[in-house]
Formats: C-alpha cells, sequence, structure tokens
C-alpha cells in the first residue's frame, strides 16, 4: 500500500538504483514500474540512455515511461523511434501509440505509419487514430490503403466506419465467442490493446506484470499464467457483472439533490466518503451530503466491452493474458 511505500521512503532507494553499474536490466525495468510517472529520476536523459540497452523488455518500459513525459524533447524521442524503420517492430509500435491524433503533426505521421510495411507498427498507428475526426483528404488517404491481413483490415473498417454495429454473438452465447476465440494470436499486439487509451481502457481499474491501476482485481501470473481459466476470463469479459468479486462489490452513491454515482468504495474519513468510479477517478463527497449508500447489483466495469474492439483485438489480449509475463518478439498471425 502506499502508506508503507511513504513511510519507508522506497522510492529514494529505488531510484539509487538507476545509477549504480551493478544493477541488472531486469531489476532496473522493475525500478521503472516501480517509480510514480513524475519522479525525478526519470528524467528524458536517463530513459534514452536505458534505451540502448541489450535487454529487449527494459527497452520496451523506457519508451513507455518516455510516452508519458510532457516535453517536446520526450515527444520528438519517441516520434522518431516510431518512424525508425532499422528499430525493431515491437518498439516502434509502441512509441506509435506515443503519438497524439488530435495534433495535425502527429496526425499525419500516424497517417503515413498505417501505410508502414510491418504490421504491426500499421496496427498501432491505425488504433491510436480510432475515434479521430479526419478531414476529407485524410479519409481519403486512409481508405487508399489496402490491407494484407485481417487483423488490419477490421482496425481500418472501425476507423472508417465509427459506430458501425457488429454483427456478433449475444455476450451470453459464451460458446459461439469461444469459437471466434480459436483464431490466431498475437501476445504483444494484446499487451498494446490492454494498456492503449484508445483501446477498451483495462489498465484504468486493472494492473498486470506491474502496470495498470488496481481498482478491480489484479491480474496475478502463477506457474506462467493465470489462475483464472481462459472459457473463464473471456466470460468475465463478456459479462462482468454475472459474478463480482466480493471484494471489488460496487456501491452506488445516492446525494441529497439526487445525483447518483456508482465505484469500488476507497477512502472514507469522518467527514468525506470516495469511491473509484468506471473511469478509474476518485469521486469525493461530503457526508452530510449522502442520503444514501447501497450495495450496487452491476460491476463498475461496463457491458459490451467487445464493441470498442475488433475481434483480433479481443484475442489479442486473452492471449497476453493467459500466457507467461513477459511476451517475446514474435507474432503467432
Amino acid at each position: 500500500g502506499d502508506w508503507w511505500v511513504k513511510k519507508a521512503n522506497s522510492h529514494k532507494y529505488a531510484a539509487k538504483l538507476l545509477d549504480d553499474s551493478r544493477t541488472s536490466p531486469a531489476v532496473l525495468r522493475q525500478v521503472l514500474l516501480f517509480l510514480p510517472p513524475n519522479h525525478s529520476a526519470l528524467t528524458v536523459s536517463r530513459l534514452q540512455d536505458l534505451l540502448q540497452s541489450d535487454d529487449e523488455q527494459l527497452r520496451l518500459e523506457s519508451v513507455r515511461r518516455l510516452r508519458g513525459i510532457d516535453s517536446e524533447e520526450a515527444k520528438s524521442i519517441v516520434s522518431s523511434l516510431a518512424r525508425d524503420e532499422p528499430s525493431e517492430a515491437v518498439l516502434r509500435a509502441e512509441a506509435v501509440i506515443g503519438l497524439d491524433s488530435s495534433k495535425p503533426n502527429d496526425r499525419g505521421l500516424l497517417l503515413a505509419l498505417a501505410f508502414d510495411e510491418n504490421a504491426a507498427v500499421s496496427q498501432e498507428a491505425i488504433r491510436t487514430l480510432r475515434g479521430t475526426l479526419l478531414d476529407g483528404n485524410e479519409r481519403t488517404k486512409i481508405a487508399g490503403l489496402k490491407p494484407t491481413n485481417q487483423p488490419t483490415a477490421e482496425l481500418l473498417q472501425q476507423l472508417l466506419n465509427p459506430g458501425e454495429k457488429q454483427n456478433r454473438p449475444a455476450a451470453t452465447d459464451l460458446e459461439k465467442w469461444l469459437a471466434l476465440m480459436d483464431g490466431p494470436a498475437d501476445r504483444n499486439a494484446g499487451q498494446r490493446v490492454f494498456f492503449h487509451p484508445k483501446g477498451p481502457g483495462c489498465s484504468r481499474c486493472h494492473r498486470i506484470d506491474g502496470r495498470g491501476t488496481a481498482i478491480g482485481p489484479s491480474f496475478v501470473r502463477m506457474n506462467g499464467g493465470l489462475s483464472l481459466k481462459r472459457e473463464r476470463l473471456i466470460e468475465a469479459i463478456l459479462q462482468p457483472s454475472k459474478d463480482i468479486d466480493p471484494g471489488y462489490l460496487p456501491i452506488t452513491l445516492v446525494t441529497t439533490d439526487g445525483r447518483t454515482a456508482s465505484g469500488i468504495y476507497h477512502k472514507h474519513s469522518g467527514k468525506v466518503r470516495q469511491i473509484y468510479d468506471s473511469e478509474g477517478k476518485v469521486q469525493t463527497f461530503k457526508v452530510e451530503d449522502i442520503e444514501q449508500m447501497v450495495p450496487a447489483k452491476t460491476s463498475i466495469m461496463p457491458n459490451g466491452l467487445t464493441d470498442a474492439m475488433t475481434i483480433q483485438e479481443f484475442r489479442d489480449i486473452v492471449a497476453y493474458l493467459s500466457g507467461p509475463s513477459s511476451p517475446q518478439n514474435t507474432s503467432t498471425k
């Protein structure tokens, strides 16, 4: 919990390991996962140095941290890495996620990267463009893309036709969904979808492999995978309210002026009550403003999450969650 981390000054001692030449790449990666995003030790220059490591997982975690730094220098490095064709595809794909489709320069780069010869880079560019209002010229350009694989075609279809109703089985028809999930999957892509800001938002409420937010149940790997069976995992995504973990039972809060809010109980004191909402944000209410607090019957995890994903993205997320902790630089697609 945060209290003992602060009391033990743990961040200070972890940060020192970044300057110790004896620190192994595995430990350096754990330090990057442990330190808060705004920690003073996570400088652009230090992360740029770590990008030169021979360890792939450390390089990947370094670019993820660079993506979160709001500075022109960091954004320039991320943009350069995204377009750097000699770099490995998984690293470029992680950098693409750091581009902002609301900014003209980044949007232009994303449109160009959508035509990249590497499928992982092309798919991340399209995924990052998803939800963006394209002008006529941009739409004409991206519509000229001729996908050479089904995952890219599905993403392009979602980009060009947002809100189009998908012909899919009912969420309760688990048998048909299990049949759809039996196709090829890419665990690296699944990891990116899980944490992507234009994805289904899994990481806003769930933590895995040291990343994400532990509002809902964290995913813990044992003996190379989750203890949760694949079938149960798929069912939980399709029907989040069917079987709610008692430790994460949400509450519905009604205020004296008629407002309602639902979420996971966070903290309370003599003056306030706090809950985490479905966006992973803390909502605070004064005790005197609360009319009623009752257990909710539905999960804060929304229904219809699969509507925000292509079938391939769903397969990839399940593959990522079901496998070992560190996806390799390979694809089964």
